[in-house]
């Protein structure tokens, strides 16, 4: 009897054990998988809020967004792909076109008067501030383009794509006399037609000093107050009657 007890008492504590052994594994396996789904959800959470954090670009710079390639919310984009333009609105400047034959006269520093067409009543102050150093092949000339810095734009006046012109002022003389361009007749001795007391044409020899595109300086032949003739001035003769 003793034996048999002991037989018994030993395979119920050995189904006891089992039963303990094989619960403590399940109940490791459920604790692993709950661990294993704790892990992903976290994981989805970081990649959640990494998402949000590089789905905000932030420009080196202040300014304006003028242009974005890709502007459709839910598109992906990659540092390849996405292109942003940001302006700083402080720094707009005009280029100019400057034709080869004339960038010679050019240097940095020169004063600029730009007229723009946005603000045909105003003319606005400013410098050459670069000229490039290769030219540029547009329409079917050679140019050389010229930045010009522009005043402070604090109220947002200047804007990008503004077109205007710009009289780079490459020498300045003051108390000068000066006639119209269109009055010189260019020869190897310079002329100009003037009013005689007899109101008549006679040709007169003059020297001539600077120049712009719509005045040149006379210094030599011509005194003050002078009556020139500036129109009809192609076939006109020595001695014709004018008035």
């Amino acid at each position: 009897m003793t034996v048999r007890w002991n037989f018994e008492q030993t395979h119920e504590d050995y189904k006891d054990y089992k039963d303990r052994y094989l619960l403590t594994d399940e109940m490791k396996r459920i604790l692993e998988k709950a661990q294993f789904g704790l892990s992903n959800a976290v994981i989805d959470v970081e990649l959640a809020d990494l998402a949000i954090k590089y789905a905000t670009i932030t420009t080196p710079i202040a300014g304006l967004v003028t242009h974005i390639d890709t502007p459709l919310a839910g598109i992906n984009i990659t540092p390849a792909t996405a292109t942003f333009e940001i302006v700083n609105p402080d720094s707009v400047y005009f280029e100019a076109r400057i034709d080869e034959l004339e960038i010679g006269k050019v240097k940095e520093g020169q004063k600029v008067t730009i007229s723009l067409d946005s603000y045909p009543d105003k003319t606005f102050e400013g410098l050459v501030s670069a000229i490039d150093f290769a030219a540029s092949t547009i329409g079917g000339s050679k140019v050389f383009l010229t930045k010009i810095s522009l005043p402070q734009n604090s109220d947002r006046q200047f804007r990008l794509g503004m077109g205007g012109d710009a009289e780079i002022i490459l020498n300045e003389k003051e108390n000068v006399l000066a006639i119209p361009t269109e009055a010189l007749v260019r020869r190897e001795k310079n002329f100009v037609w003037v009013v005689d007391s007899e109101g008549k044409a006679r040709r007169k020899e003059v020297e001539v000093g600077l120049e712009t595109d719509e005045e040149i300086e006379i210094v030599g032949g011509l005194e003050e107050g002078t009556e020139i003739i500036t129109k009809g001035i192609t076939g006109l003769k020595e001695g014709q009657k004018i008035r």
